[in-house]
């Protein structure tokens, strides 16, 4: 009964979503795969590949997650050369990321509905012998069919925000029903630990591991994008990435009033998401402002506002900041991942909502490599501060790499959590630090 009424809840709630999903297949290179993908459906020779090893089913939603899987998945194939993966995806900018991986022993698809006979056809087709789900992408049926065919199933770099902690826990013995099933959960904090401790999980299922972002490969921050460096010696620039809930007319005001005292200042601006990119577009006109989509970027464009419209690309672009605003801080989002920014030694000003990331701001906060401005004026002040001193943006970049690099290391002992897991009969651990 309750895999039923999940299935209708899903089915109501995938109907709602049609229009989100319609601009996804559209993002796709091959919107026909990316359906019949997501419905399960492969050709004769998808099965044929996972037949000859053990298979590692690994799940991630979008860019991030599978960035942050990069340094994971190589230790995995060199430690396991008779196991394989199956590494799926729910984006097409995921997805297209993903596929660098692909080799004789990766396999990138997207991921399957959360629908019974969707879940169930991905699971006959690979056959995994282990399902490792990033961060926190629990979904009821497919751990539920997993756990029922006795398939271990878990959650590695797990992560858990306040609000959904809340969510979830007012859902009460359905979630904890579902996550007694995970055979494993490593997660990367001990707020973390915690709330999966609070929503039903075990303790000797629970181990600390730190965030596998730290470690993230080198082959995503080579300089891609050669026309957007190819600036000014003496141009200075900002760039603020993953804004959203109106975040930008903050941005664009202060930038606005910060060109009085720095005229060659350039803004780059990278909304969270690319369906909002004619609204920003509206907001940059309003102030007058000459700026140019980065996809539509020439070499020689001397625009006062580059607004990327491109997925997968901010991460490069932070190499070329002078300092960086990271976003969804303003508003209750939550904030979004400041590694990259401070991988390239980058200054960092951040909004007081980054309750997602709660623990790396306050070691960035606290080393001096990042700052806290709660509103406008603090945003401007800061700002102001940092583009006048080119030794001050040195030192606090440095402070911040300096602090990421402390925190290096999760890969490791995520690889020696799992360890048990790769035997035939997997033996317990206790829930510590590794």
């Amino acid at each position: 009964m309750m895999k039923f009424l999940y299935n209708f809840i899903f089915l109501l709630f995938a109907i709602i979503s049609v229009p989100k999903f319609v601009m996804r297949l559209t993002q796709s290179g091959n919107w026909r795969r990316m359906l019949s993908e997501r419905m399960g459906k492969f050709p004769p020779h998808f099965s044929e590949r996972f037949s000859t090893k053990s298979v590692l089913w690994l799940h991630a939603v979008s860019v991030g997650e599978v960035k942050a899987l990069g340094r994971f998945i190589e230790l995995f194939l060199e430690r396991h050369p008779n196991w394989m993966i199956a590494f799926s995806q729910t984006t097409p900018t995921g997805h297209e990321v993903a596929r660098i991986f692909s080799s004789d022993r990766v396999m990138a698809f997207y991921a399957p509905f959360d629908l019974s006979g969707c879940v169930s056809r991905v699971l006959e087709a690979i056959r995994p012998k282990m399902i490792t789900l990033v961060e926190s992408e629990i979904w009821p049926n497919l751990v539920g069919e997993a756990f029922s065919r006795g398939i271990p199933i878990g959650v590695i770099n797990g992560r858990m925000s306040p609000r959904s902690f809340k969510m979830y826990r007012l859902l009460g013995m359905c979630y904890r029903h579902l996550i007694q099933k995970l055979s494993f959960c490593l997660v990367q904090t001990e707020r973390d630990y915690g709330y999966f401790e609070m929503l039903g999980v075990s303790k000797e299922k629970i181990v600390i591991c730190g965030n596998l972002k730290f470690d993230q490969s080198e082959r995503f921050t080579a300089p891609a994008w050669n026309l957007f460096h190819r600036k000014s010696q003496i141009r200075r620039t900002w760039v603020v990435g993953s804004t959203s809930g109106g975040e930008e007319q903050i941005i664009l005001d202060v930038f606005k009033k910060l060109k009085s005292t720095f005229p060659d200042l350039r803004l780059v601006l990278a909304p969270r998401h690319l369906e909002r990119m004619d609204l920003v577009s509206e907001w940059i006109k309003q102030r007058s402002f000459q700026y140019t989509a980065f996809s539509k970027l020439e070499e020689g464009d001397d625009s006062e506002v580059i607004l990327i419209d491109v997925m997968g690309v901010l991460a490069s672009v932070y190499q070329w900041a002078d300092f960086v605003f990271v976003g969804g801080s303003f508003t209750k989002r939550g904030g979004q991942n400041p590694v990259e920014p401070a991988r390239f030694k980058k200054a960092i000003l951040h909004g007081p909502h980054v309750h997602n990331f709660h623990a790396l701001y306050e070691l960035l906060d606290q080393s001096g490599g990042a700052f806290c401005v709660s509103t406008k004026k603090m945003l401007y002040e800061r700002s102001k501060e940092l583009l006048g001193s080119i030794q001050l943006r040195n030192e606090v970049g440095e402070k911040a790499f300096q602090t990421i690099e402390r925190m290096k290391g999760a890969t490791e002992r995520t690889l020696r959590g799992l360890e048990p897991w790769f035997t035939e009969t997997p033996s317990s651990y206790a829930g510590v630090n590794l």
